[in-house]
């Protein structure tokens, strides 16, 4: 459908069809929002059933901060805010997981540019307050906030702030419960402050070597090589396992539902011309 609509478009902008555009780009932006439930749905159940694997790494943070600015940049300005990064250089080489830590930051990022209206988006890397060979990563915006009961089940899975907040922005409640579920398994942990009204901030503290931690309830380990180490996290909350599976079902009839419509939608388009 992505593939189909993004060739449409492309058709339609080189014959000057500008009514159909905007429609082509609605099935395109929702089609890679289907996509990235189904595997937010596929990594929760894989974290629940205990087949979550790790690939761990020394990499320059720096760059992939750069390359995940560039990437939301569009999203950003969609709801005219701006984006502030502000990155220490007490920190540019880690040891970890690099698909997950850009994960966690997207995840972070996309959510602030989605509850903020001609705001400020910052993004920060600093060394920990209080851990030696600590960092903490923290997304700050100046959105909508969080009250004191949203912020108690903000990283629980499938759930949302309120019911007005699934219904005006959509999505499922799983961004925020992933990216508490990768930083506990690289070792670290993750926060929220928010004032009511007046923005949100996530802080994500994060070992800057991954390796097994007492306090840790995933075990994470590896040698300090340059090379990707491979890491299979055990078997955790199997008695959730079936609750997973149910609410993946039903997710799986939903994204069905909406893909029929799309592709009759496209069907029809193609006909037409």
């Amino acid at each position: 459908i992505i593939g189909y609509s993004e060739l449409l478009i492309d058709m339609a902008r080189e014959d000057s069809l500008n009514e159909y555009q905007q429609d082509l780009h609605k099935i395109t932006q929702s089609a890679s929002h289907l996509l990235t439930l189904i595997d937010e749905v596929l990594d929760v159940s894989k974290i629940e059933a205990g087949k979550m694997s790790f690939s761990l790494e020394s990499f320059n943070l720096h760059d992939m901060i750069a390359d995940i600015t560039q990437t939301v940049m569009p999203l950003v300005t969609q709801n005219a805010n701006q984006l502030i990064p502000t990155l220490s250089d007490d920190i540019t080489l880690i040891h970890s997981d690099q698909m997950r830590i850009r994960q966690i930051l997207f995840n972070l990022l996309s959510n602030a540019c989605k509850f903020t209206h001609n705001g400020y988006i910052s993004l920060m890397l600093k060394p920990h307050k209080t851990e030696a060979n600590w960092l903490t990563l923290e997304v700050g915006d100046t959105g909508i906030g969080l009250t004191e009961a949203q912020q108690q089940k903000v990283f629980d899975p499938f759930v949302q702030a309120d019911s007005s907040t699934t219904r005006k922005f959509g999505g499922t409640g799983l961004g925020l419960a992933l990216c508490q579920r990768f930083c506990h398994m690289l070792g670290g942990d993750i926060e929220v402050k928010s004032p009511e009204g007046q923005g949100a901030t996530f802080r994500v503290h994060l070992p800057i070597t991954a390796t097994h931690t007492s306090n840790s309830s995933y075990i994470i380990s590896a040698a300090n090589t340059t090379e990707p180490t491979n890491v299979d996290v055990p078997q955790k909350h199997s008695d959730n396992v079936p609750r997973v599976t149910e609410q993946f079902r039903q997710n799986n009839r939903f994204i069905l539902t909406i893909v029929t419509s799309f592709s009759i939608r496209l069907i029809k388009i193609f006909r037409h011309h």
